[in-house]
């Protein structure tokens, strides 16, 4: 822990009677210490100053944390912009939309950040490619729940989906998919940030149909990373132009080339025409701009910028130069002023005031002359966090309609020094690298793009050095495998955060299967009692037996089985378990390995009602 240091410990009295108790070493002849004495009154003249030096000493200003934080590795989080993402239906013709197009929600203001091609056709189906015709189940209606497992609920190499609109493709051009994937799943999948160093489970090609067959087209972004979350995918089509296939459409086909899932994916809703805007609002003040004030050549000089919200790295200033009447220089933002030298033009933004601010003469320039403030981007931080379905658009330059499908997410105000200190010291308790058994635990959790269920560290006395990790990825049947494209990513991940002459390595776990056999007496009055114990059992097994070599109790399902009202009397409860180094006790418990994970694989009851 950083120790707390405090200069201003001592009041007044305390540092002279602290002083005042040293005479009789440093002097014995002083003997009258009453308060009319000159020396007295000198000693608590000087008591006096020492307080008031001490006071000013432990007085530390923002700027003076912003450094200590800055040391540490840690900033202000800055004003930040909501973002979503816009879907255009209903476009008109093709045409393109510039970056900057303006979209409302009341009175707030969004921005789209990127120049895209809207096409102007809809979906109207989707299918799978066959060999004799290329059927398509038609939408009720173009948005629609498809609930549709993309490539089969057993996804193999050289399974496809089709997807069919009402009108070709442009040849060439850029066309843009969102993809909404099923994500309620009981393990989350970790999202996978843009610059993640991933290894994609599986290899998806993309192709359209023309007169000379299915041409490929190039991918220029997936952000699903190959249909494991939801994103936008952007397709370069080829110059080819599409033809109508069997069924009258124009085609799209998603292949999967090579890999394997862990979860079959499940696409919810598919848009066209996806839009990734940001809540902002460009602020232009011409060429003259507008003047904030003009500059004394005095240190700490500060301007209101004259609108709320503004992003500070936005703002562009020029001053003018006394040297030069009537000529202006623009000047450059900076985080802070401690790199800044006293001939460098720089400013800061105060984003919690909407002030412009300069340095002091010696740390940035202190400017004279007018200033004037010409262009800035505004946002209103977390107010711009919309809900969905607010956001429209209604400019000429492109006929559609447009709504956001999502809530907007990421607006931010202005962090205080406070919430900077708290974040700080929070991460104090935090490490990025792996020491101990639930450290590695913790980490394998947090690889981007898998579905971790549970993690285990097991140490082998004869290995102290080597850190063995039982990994269960998520599966439905509860007996999932580690795919390679899993272990490479964990293995990537993890050498960079593990201790160095540490060895690493991964295994999967031993799934013991449990076989039970009972005698029940049920009550008849009870509607499936037998169809509603085994089920309950079932759950039983899956939220008890969960952890890594936790023993299979036979009281534990005896007390299960009583405490159920369909149950009137338990004559009998056997387990048999499979599998290696199983082992059974006195009483007819399973003893599990380590590494071991048991799962109820199917029930043997004898019933009998009553009642």
């Amino acid at each position: 822990m950083i120790p707390t240091i405090d200069l201003d410990r001592e009041n007044f009295q305390e540092i002279f009677e602290k002083a005042k108790n040293r005479i009789p070493v440093l002097y014995p002849e002083w003997t009258n210490y009453n308060t009319a004495d000159s020396g007295i009154a000198l000693l608590e003249l000087l008591s006096w100053m020492k307080e008031m030096q001490e006071f000013h000493m432990d007085q530390i200003g923002d700027g003076q944390k912003q450094v200590y934080l800055k040391l540490l590795g840690f900033q202000r989080k800055k004003r930040t912009a909501a973002e979503t993402i816009v879907h255009c239906f209903d476009v008109e013709k093709e045409g393109i939309l510039e970056r900057g197009t303006g979209f409302t929600a009341g009175d707030i203001t969004f921005e789209s950040q990127e120049e895209v091609l809207l096409y102007p056709g809809k979906l109207l189906g989707y299918g799978e490619e066959t060999r004799e015709e290329g059927r398509c189940r038609r939408l009720k209606k173009e948005r629609s729940n498809l609930g549709l497992s993309l490539f089969g609920r057993n996804p193999s190499e050289g399974k496809n989906i089709c997807f069919f609109f009402d009108k070709a493709f442009g040849k060439g051009h850029v066309f843009s998919m969102h993809f909404l994937l099923r994500e309620d799943y009981e393990v989350r999948r970790t999202p996978i940030p843009a610059d993640a160093d991933f290894i994609p489970l599986v290899s998806l090609s993309y192709s359209v149909f023309t007169k000379e067959g299915w041409i490929a087209c190039e991918i220029c972004g997936d952000e699903t990373f190959g249909m494991l979350q939801s994103g936008i995918v952007r397709l370069q089509m080829p110059d080819k132009a599409a033809l109508p296939w069997e069924n009258g459409c124009y085609a799209l086909r998603i292949m999967l080339e090579e890999g394997e899932y862990d979860i079959p994916p499940v696409l919810e809703y598919l848009d066209l025409n996806p839009v990734r805007v940001q809540q902002v609002k460009a602020i232009q003040n011409g060429t003259e701009g507008s003047v904030l004030g003009v500059g004394n050549g005095f240190p700490g000089q500060r301007f209101w910028l004259g609108t709320q919200g503004i992003i500070g790295s936005s703002a562009e200033i020029e001053v003018e130069n006394i040297l030069k009447k009537g000529s202006f220089e623009r000047w450059e933002y900076v985080d802070d002023f401690w790199g800044s030298g006293p001939e460098d033009r720089h400013f800061t933004v105060d984003e919690a005031r909407d002030e412009i601010c300069f340095g002091d003469g010696i740390y940035g320039m202190a400017p004279e002359g007018e200033i004037r403030f010409l262009s800035g981007r505004q946002t209103e931080g977390k107010a711009g966090n919309i809900k969905k379905g607010q956001l429209h658009y209604e400019g000429t330059q492109v006929k559609f309609q447009a709504v956001n499908e999502a809530n907007a997410y990421g607006g931010e105000d202005p962090e205080s020094i406070e919430d900077c200190q708290r974040r700080m010291k929070k991460s104090l308790k935090e490490r990025d690298y792996a020491m101990t058994d639930a450290d590695y635990e913790r980490m394998i959790r947090e690889v981007p793009g898998l579905m971790i269920h549970r993690t285990k560290v097991i140490r082998q006395k004869e290995e102290p050095n080597t850190v063995n990790m039982v990994v269960k990825p998520y599966s439905p049947d509860f007996t999932g495998s580690l795919l390679p494209a899993y272990r490479s990513n964990i293995m990537r991940y993890m050498e960079k955060r593990r201790l160095l002459g540490t060895k690493f390595v991964i295994s999967d776990p031993v799934y013991i299967p449990i076989t039970l056999y009972l005698n029940l007496e049920l009550l008849a009055y009870y509607r499936e009692a037998k169809e509603k114990a085994e089920k309950e059992l079932y759950r039983f097994f899956r939220e008890n037996q969960s952890d890594f070599g936790k023993p299979v109790l036979g009281s534990a399902v005896y007390s299960f089985l009583d405490s159920m009202d369909c149950v009137k009397r338990i004559e009998a409860i056997n387990l048999d378990a499979g599998g290696e180094r199983v082992e059974r006790n006195a009483g007819g418990d399973v003893i599990l390995p380590a590494n071991g994970l048991a799962y109820l694989k199917e029930i043997h009851g004898s019933y009998s009602y009553t009642g």
